[in-house]
């Protein structure tokens, strides 16, 4: 009896530590694939993620200048992936694909779009227009000239910038009568003469600003005169008119 009851204690124990060694082999099992799924599910790509690009807006070039302007992207996998896939960049401009926009442009005003695409196919576009302007503003010094009591008409020119161009008068006066309207057009019937001393403040569309001291000559009203062939003529008619005169009265003396 003694025996039999051994020997099922010792199966006892067997199974025991089977149970236990087989447990603790589960065990290793699941954190083993626990350590090598995580790593992996942390790398995919997030299907909610969208890709931005940056800035949204082009910066403003300058004619002659040497540009640049760099975009960026996020959001979604990188890396990303730069091309103008719609419209023609502007003059000499090209886009790399790292995203940097770059050239020396010519006065224009051009709009294209800006696509980026990240590693896993997504894409995200700007719809952009880059502004050349050409500097720097100038204003044309010279004015002509009026005169006193006629009407006069003037314009300030000027070139480079951005049209369009506003004017507005910032030190000294205009002559009296006259007065310089926002799109640079001096107008009115000059009230005094002489010379006139004046600064115009011109700004342009992109917000460029240049100023021009003017002086602006305004002649004295036009006295009318008779010329000398008339006055001989009326000379003469007086002469004539004196002679009959005289004349008249000598015969009614005579008489």
């Amino acid at each position: 009896m003694n025996r039999i009851v051994g020997i099922v204690r010792h199966r006892t124990n067997d199974v025991t530590a089977s149970s236990s060694s087989s447990a603790c082999g589960s065990w290793l099992r699941a954190m083993l694939a626990v350590a090598l799924v995580v790593p992996w599910v942390a790398t995919l790509p997030t299907a909610s993620a969208q890709v931005s690009i940056a800035p949204g807006a082009v910066p403003t070039g300058q004619s002659g200048v040497p540009y640049n302007a760099v975009f960026t992207a996020s959001g979604g996998q990188g890396p990303y992936w730069f091309n103008n896939a719609v419209g023609r960049l502007p003059n000499v401009l090209t886009l790399s694909p790292t995203g940097t926009l770059s050239g020396t442009p010519q006065p224009a005003t051009v709009p294209f779009e800006i696509w980026a695409t990240d590693a896993d196919g997504r894409e995200a576009k700007i719809s952009a227009s880059i502004t050349v302007i050409q500097y720097p503003l100038v204003l044309t010094p010279a004015l002509p000239p009026g005169t006193s009591g006629q009407l006069y008409s003037g314009n300030i020119g000027v070139t480079g910038g951005a049209p369009p161009y506003t004017c507005t008068v910032t030190s000294g006066a205009l002559p009296p009568g006259l007065s310089l309207s926002s799109n640079c057009n001096i107008t009115g019937t000059p009230a005094g003469s002489g010379g006139y001393l004046f600064t115009v403040l011109a700004t342009d569309g992109s917000g460029g600003t240049a100023t021009q001291s003017f002086t602006l000559q305004i002649a004295a009203a036009v006295v009318p005169t008779l010329s000398s062939a008339l006055l001989g003529m009326l000379g003469l008619i007086l002469m004539l008119a004196t002679g009959i005169s005289l004349s008249r009265k000598r015969k009614r003396h005579l008489g």
